[in-house]
């Protein structure tokens, strides 16, 4: 049986949201011993009890690292908060410990980790996931050209310590602070430009992708969330299985039916201005025509 040791960064904004994907990692994990650390800056103990509640799903260990979160001070948040940094410092919060997977809390499990906890890092730092985001190849002078998503992770920190890669990865976000849009997401990505390795087929399934792989191991929602009744995420679904595990099932759900009126309003009738065009929805139907001046 192997040790799976997975890796959060959360807040008291995103914790009901990081429960869900715990429980998918839990569910779907059973013959596997689970270490769950959380990287996080003074914690609410309603979001620690949260968690341990999850231990009926299955046991497993829970870790809380406290990051100080003065080190990442004068770095830009955007729609963020300071905890998304911390995910910089899992080689020092995660010691003695070869391999992590990082996860990002709007993420679910589907099935058993091994696929991807098992694939070799053939000496780079990171194993990651492409995404479609051509602007940033340029903006970020990528060499490799190609983008990734920092959401889903496998690290190699045994490589990440005898580099010193902490230091170095915070010295790279202070040093491009004026130029990153997607905040850590693009540090990682100009840090590790030669330094990483695709997830094989069918291991991370972001909302965007295309083509869909065909049975991703997580799933991985991008843009909006699955509560939000206009995620267009194929797998919105399954993700209510899992949050019926946590105990916000009924604040999720509450939240998702009070955006029903105005979405059925909007299918029935409505229209954008958008480039010159008008865009009229009416009953599902999409009509455009040119704006006249």
């Amino acid at each position: 049986m192997s040790e799976l040791k997975i890796v959060y960064a959360i807040d008291d904004n995103v914790y009901k949201l990081a429960a869900v994907s715990i429980a998918s990692v839990l569910l779907n994990n059973k013959n596997h011993e689970i270490e769950i650390i959380i990287l996080n800056s003074n914690l609410c103990s309603e979001a620690v009890n949260e968690f341990n509640k999850l231990k009926k799903i299955k046991d497993f260990t829970l870790s809380l690292v406290h990051i100080d979160e003065q080190e990442f001070k004068g770095l830009p948040n955007a729609w963020l908060t300071v905890t998304a940094w911390f995910r910089l410092k899992m080689a020092e919060a995660c010691q003695d410990i070869d391999r992590v997977l990082y996860l990002d809390c709007d993420t679910i499990c589907r099935r058993d980790l091994s696929y991807i906890w098992n694939q070799e890092f053939d000496n780079k730092s990171v194993i990651v996931t492409e995404e479609y985001m051509p602007h940033m190849l340029s903006k970020l002078n990528l060499q490799s050209k190609w983008y990734f998503n920092s959401g889903v992770m496998l690290c190699n920190l045994v490589k990440w310590r005898e580099k010193n890669l902490t230091s170095q990865l915070i010295n790279c976000a202070f040093e491009n602070r004026n130029i990153i849009q997607y905040l850590d997401q693009d540090v990682c990505n100009i840090f590790f430009d030669k330094d990483k390795k695709k997830f094989k087929q069918d291991s991370v399934f972001l909302t965007y992708d295309k083509p869909h792989p065909k049975n991703p191991v997580i799933v991985h929602f991008t843009g909006l969330k699955p509560f939000k009744i206009n995620c267009s995420n194929k797998y919105k679904k399954e993700w209510w299985k899992y949050a019926k595990l946590t105990s916000f099932y009924k604040e999720f759900k509450k939240s998702y039916n009070k955006e029903m009126p105005d979405f059925i309003k909007e299918l029935i009738f409505s229209f954008k201005n958008s480039n010159g065009r008008i865009q009229l929805y009416f009953l599902g139907i999409k009509i455009s025509f040119k704006k006249r001046v």
